[in-house]
């Protein structure tokens, strides 16, 4: 059993983290956008067919794009993780991060655009409803 400071635990604690983390707020965005089509398009999602392209299909790209991105970002092979990139705590940061745009891909397509896509799609959801 491995012990608890040491650094493959933290970086599975970290990836188990990171991803699904990524992977609640993609959905949490993909369900803000669903609910007009549950309302407004239900057509959309009739028939089985229709459902596991409109619905289905989506969802699970989005779940396995997160866990693939993050199992390349955190096991890939592009670059050696040191033990300078455990701070105190438990905080782990990926070389790959320090490297390349992926950090930059990260924070924005990760974090901030599904938070503002979530605010943006509910707040149209109740300006259409009210209108």
């Amino acid at each position: 059993m491995p012990s608890i400071s040491s650094p493959i635990f933290y970086l599975i604690w970290v990836f188990i983290d990171y991803a699904f983390y990524s992977t609640q707020i993609a959905l949490v965005t993909w369900a803000t956008r669903e609910r007009h089509i549950l309302i407004f398009h239900d057509k959309w999602i009739l028939t089985f067919k229709k459902r596991l392209f409109v619905h289905y299909l989506l969802i699970g790209g989005l779940m396995i794009y997160c866990l693939i991105y993050y199992c390349l970002v955190y096991f890939g092979p592009f670059c050696k993780n040191s033990l300078n990139s455990f701070i105190p705590g438990g905080v782990y940061i990926p070389c790959i991060f320090n490297q390349t745009i992926l950090g930059t891909w990260d924070l924005l397509f990760h974090q901030v655009v599904p938070t503002f896509l979530i605010v943006i799609f509910s707040l149209t959801l109740l300006l259409r409803v009210l209108w």
